[in-house]
């Protein structure tokens, strides 16, 4: 796994953004996509699963959706994502929902699972640049802890 934006080239990086780009694209048209993630995902732990037990499914797959565009969006330079994913980890800190950080490796891990699943041309390498591309947006979402 890469774990720091300054092991790879430029050029890496941007070919990690477009693979992961696409590789979104592919999946986020099928709606079983989010299904499986969150099925995955409060399956990774009670906690999590609780911390769901209220909410609107539907309502929070949209809220995903956008989640991740954001993420994706950041990992391309956009300073409108920098905003959205700072409010983002405003709403996920310790005085608001209370994400701790250690949860989003369960929430990376799931997403993967899901992409895996679910991108047809899912291929070597992809894993790699989806955990590189999340991990520069979900610190700046984890500053805000």
């Amino acid at each position: 796994m890469l774990s720091s934006p300054q092991l790879i080239t430029r050029q890496q990086e941007a070919q990690a953004v477009l693979l992961v780009n696409s590789s979104y694209g592919r999946c986020c048209v099928q709606k079983e996509f989010f299904d499986l993630f969150y099925e995955t995902f409060m399956g990774k732990s009670p906690a999590i699963a609780e911390m769901f037990a209220h909410t609107d499914m539907t309502a929070q797959k949209i809220v995903l959706r956008t989640g991740i565009a954001h993420l994706i969006s950041y990992a391309k330079g956009k300073g409108i994502a920098k905003r959205k994913l700072e409010e983002l980890g405003e709403r996920h800190d310790r005085d608001h929902l209370a994400i701790k950080p250690e949860m989003y490796e369960m929430w990376v891990d799931s997403l993967l699972e899901a992409v895996q699943e679910f991108d047809p041309k899912y291929e070597a390498g992809a894993e790699e640049a989806w955990r590189y591309v999340l991990a520069r947006g979900i610190e700046l979402m984890n500053s805000k802890y």
